[in-house]
């Protein structure tokens, strides 16, 4: 869920904030019958803080996860300025069924065949759930995290350091640097220089995010790159670097989802 609020362009407590008011107005318009449980769940900021943290491999309760990912649609929605009537419970669905795969197919049952399945290419890698590690990464970034780690533990030096600054960028500073120490094994020049860096931590932070950012530009977007690709052009743009955003926002537009592309474009125009 952190994926999907934040790849969105989102921040956790702009959603808790706004779900009152989305989800009240939703069902005053989709009232629900006397005795039938609500399907929409509010939570404050706090919980949403707690459980997005803590990485559940277990689904949210459907309740829950129909107003997370209702708040963020919407949002997205009155953000594009798109005529016609908001975001439901159907598109929410269509949400739900893809975690749900992803899920399935991360505990190493197959995927289910629908609509909602990836397509072949992007199939999420099978993995192991006594590895720690491939499971912490596939969590945070689905199958590109799993692929990157496995190409990492292959001596796959471009690997390393694009996992190394995913991980160093999202905080987790000592696991990204144990990545990047292996870039640098490797002979990654990017990486020994970040780790030789003797500059404040947010002066490190910038230079990280500029590297991600360089290093997205020289990724195709092909079904092998596409995610990866994805993954270090998000941690580029919260770093505000502008030509990330602007990667991103075409990005989303390119896909048909107006309402991220003009959140992005929005933030684009804030940092001029």
């Amino acid at each position: 869920m952190r994926v999907f609020i934040e790849g969105r362009g989102w921040k956790r407590n702009q959603v808790a904030k706004e779900m009152p008011r989305v989800v009240d107005r939703y069902l005053e318009v989709h009232p629900v019958p006397k005795g039938e449980k609500k399907p929409l769940e509010i939570i404050v900021g706090s919980t949403l803080s707690r459980w997005v943290n803590k990485g559940h491999s277990k689904p949210a309760p459907r309740a829950t996860f129909n107003a997370i990912v209702l708040t963020v649609l919407h949002l997205e929605w009155e953000a594009s300025g798109k005529p016609g009537t908001p975001p439901d419970l159907r598109d929410v669905a269509r949400h739900w069924n893809e975690w749900h795969s992803r899920l399935k197919t991360t505990s190493g049952s197959p995927i289910p065949s629908s609509e909602t399945a990836r397509p072949p290419a992007e199939t999420i890698v099978q993995i192991d759930l006594s590895d720690a590690v491939h499971v912490r990464l596939s969590k945070a970034y689905g199958s590109a995290g799993a692929s990157l780690l496995q190409a990492t533990r292959d001596s796959d030096v471009s690997a390393a350091l694009d996992l190394g600054l995913l991980r160093f960028l999202d905080g987790h500073r000592a696991e990204g640097e144990s990545f990047l120490q292996q870039a640098q094994t490797g002979g990654s020049r990017e990486a020994a220089a970040l780790l030789d860096s003797e500059d404040p931590s947010e002066v490190r932070a910038a230079t990280a995010a500029r590297l991600a950012f360089d290093r997205a530009v020289r990724l195709d977007g092909d079904s092998h790159n596409g995610e990866r690709k994805v993954l270090l052009l998000e941690r580029a743009a919260h770093a505000k670097i502008r030509s990330a955003i602007g990667m991103l926002a075409d990005h989303f537009e390119s896909l048909g989802e107006t309402g991220s592309a003009a959140r992005w474009r929005l933030l684009a125009d804030q940092e001029r």
